[in-house]
């Protein structure tokens, strides 16, 4: 106690900084070394995943491939609702009574509204329908990695 006392606060710094480094390097070589370099990144993300999702029946393989392509439905749907919304509020506050103005008749400003509400509901709608099989193939790629964790036991 009276050591670390004595010691100036960049020595105490350095000392902590040295401490965490090698907890860090315990902990990395706790879980043993397979040879390969270890990489947390996107690239690493879908070898270690992929392999885990792609596994099963021709069923699991469809169920994959479904959510990819909802999800681009659904990011899809996100990117169009705000632009229907904006085009919805600029023929509201359209003013009329201006002569060079080109106003939207009131029939096309309540189809705008009504193309909002359903492009809102359409994407709430997909999102949902994409995570009742979504529930599914997580559950498949856990066990999975469970069995791989824990085979050793």
């Amino acid at each position: 106690i009276e050591e670390d006392e004595k010691l100036t606060l960049t020595e105490k710094i350095k000392k902590e900084k040295e401490s965490a480094e090698e907890k860090k390097k315990k902990s990395m070589v706790a879980w043993g070394e397979t040879g390969e370099k270890k990489s947390f990144g996107l690239i690493g993300f879908v070898k270690f995943t992929f392999p885990r999702l792609w596994k099963g029946s021709c069923f699991n393989k469809f169920i994959v491939v479904f959510n990819f392509l909802m999800t681009f439905a659904v990011k899809s749907c996100k990117v169009v609702t705000p632009l229907i919304l904006k085009y919805a509020i600029d023929a509201i506050i359209c003013d009329r009574q201006a002569e060079d103005s080109e106003c939207p008749s009131e029939q096309q400003t309540y189809i705008l509204i009504i193309s909002y509400a359903c492009a809102k509901f359409g994407e709430d709608l997909i999102n949902n329908l994409r995570e009742i099989p979504y529930a599914n193939m997580a559950a498949s790629a856990e066990i999975s990695i469970a069995h791989d964790v824990y085979d050793h036991v």
